[in-house]
């Protein structure tokens, strides 16, 4: 007798249901995450406080643990993910990623100094240095992407990112630069595309995704978040303009804020990121619905206020934090600037200096403890729920054959996992 916690495929515990062939497992699969926030706030502490003692060194092996701690908390059919990549891959990953982009970028520079007074070759050099980024950018999404599904496995099934990294940086640099042509408003269109390439080659064994979205069902969903967006810089550029386009070189005065248009541009800027949550959790419900594994479909119930709400408090606990941080470092300065000036030596332009140079210690020191604090929340305040929201919303459909996917798995451990799987700069996520 088959155990429907099992989504239908024998017991693998020695039991008299672990024998006979694996069937076709049908009907409906929940997926669960099984985390809590104790472990993680725990985990991401330390992760925090050691990567402050190393400089940030120590930052490969932090998001490796909490790799780790999120796949092994997810379960499809009551078998947990597995996460195999190590802290070591992704550092020599780096190294080689630093290898390659510093004598690029130090040799752009050279060039560029061999025409200090030419222009146009100045504004050729400069496209090339942008352009380049942003290409690398979408080639080092496509890497990362790789190396994480390339060390999943699920129930010893080897998942794999296929295709050519070039070609998917070649088609998201082009889609973005359409983005920027349009002034944003076809971003739909680029994430799509670029959806669409990575989950057509997206294999778990030998079987492989498919998706097929249209751009079209997104925009209506895009046009209210590039509203609010363009709305608000067309208002904080009128408001600028209105106060005569300066006030001593103050970016943003005061008096600018307190008029009617500066106080709505600041409010609807403050409302994009909050905004593109909303869309960013309309689109993965979306992206579910188009996307097959086999005969398997995806459904997601996910609810955009329920992400919304998730960003508004961790900026809101982000924002408290750095107002506290702010006054205590603005209290110190003012409550001991003059008592330190006191206490050197020199004139007092010298004084001064010093003073200065202690104030800019103690501004690292506050990005130091700020950027702490992010390490901390965000795995917290974020990642957790959204992991709990997302993955608990989610729901399969359909059927999959174990002994195709088994036998696919024999396929994949055959792949190669050496230094150039390392390439992961993690700017698809964590």
């Amino acid at each position: 007798m088959v155990d429907a916690t099992f989504g239908g495929v024998p017991r693998q515990d020695g039991g008299a249901d672990a024998a006979g062939p694996l069937p076709r497992v049908p009907h409906y699969h929940h997926v669960v995450y099984r985390g809590g926030a104790g472990p993680v706030f725990r985990i991401a502490l330390v992760n925090s406080l050691l990567s402050l003692v190393t400089l940030g060194i120590y930052r490969f092996w932090a998001r490796t643990r909490l790799r780790r701690y999120f796949w092994s908390h997810v379960e499809l059919d009551g078998d947990p993910i597995e996460y195999t990549g190590t802290g070591k891959q992704l550092f020599l990953g780096f190294l080689i990623v630093m290898a390659i982009l510093v004598p690029l970028l130090f040799g752009l520079e050279y060039v560029a100094m061999l025409f200090p007074e030419e222009a146009w070759q100045q504004a050729i050099i400069g496209f090339v240095q942008v352009f380049g980024f942003l290409f690398l950018i979408q080639y080092a999404v496509f890497r990362a992407r790789r190396y994480r599904l390339r060390h999943t496995l699920w129930r010893g099934i080897r998942c794999n990112q296929t295709g050519s990294g070039r070609r998917y940086a070649l088609r998201a640099f082009g889609y973005l630069m359409l983005t920027f042509l349009t002034l944003g408003l076809t971003y739909p269109l680029f994430r799509l595309k670029t959806q669409s390439y990575l989950m057509n080659h997206t294999r778990i064994g030998s079987q492989a995704f498919a998706f097929d979205g249209s751009a079209g069902a997104l925009f209506k969903k895009w046009l209210l978040v590039w509203s609010v967006l363009v709305g608000g810089i067309v208002l904080f550029v009128l408001a600028r303009a209105s106060s005569g386009g300066g006030n001593g070189g103050v970016p943003f005065s005061l008096h600018d804020l307190m008029s009617a248009t500066g106080s709505v541009s600041i409010l609807a800027l403050l409302a994009v990121p909050l905004l593109y949550a909303w869309y960013r959790a309309r689109e993965f419900r979306y992206f579910a619905e188009v996307t097959r594994f086999g005969s398997l479909r995806f459904a997601s119930a996910i609810k955009a206020r329920r992400v919304v709400l998730l960003y508004a408090i961790y900026y809101a606990v982000l924002a408290a934090a750095a107002g506290i941080l702010f006054f205590v470092l603005s209290g110190f300065i003012a409550g001991f600037g003059e008592g330190l000036m006191g206490s050197f030596e020199g004139t007092h332009a010298q004084q001064l200096q010093q003073v200065q140079v202690i104030g800019i210690v103690v501004g690292l020191v506050a990005l130091l403890i700020a950027a702490t604090l992010v390490g901390t929340l965000q795995p917290v305040l974020v990642t957790h729920p959204l992991a709990h929201h997302v993955i608990g919303t989610l729901t399969l459909k359909g059927q999959y054959d174990m002994e195709e996917l088994l036998q696919g798995a024999k396929m994949a451990d055959r792949r190669g996992e050496g230094l150039v799987d390392a390439l992961d700069v993690d700017v698809a996520g964590f």
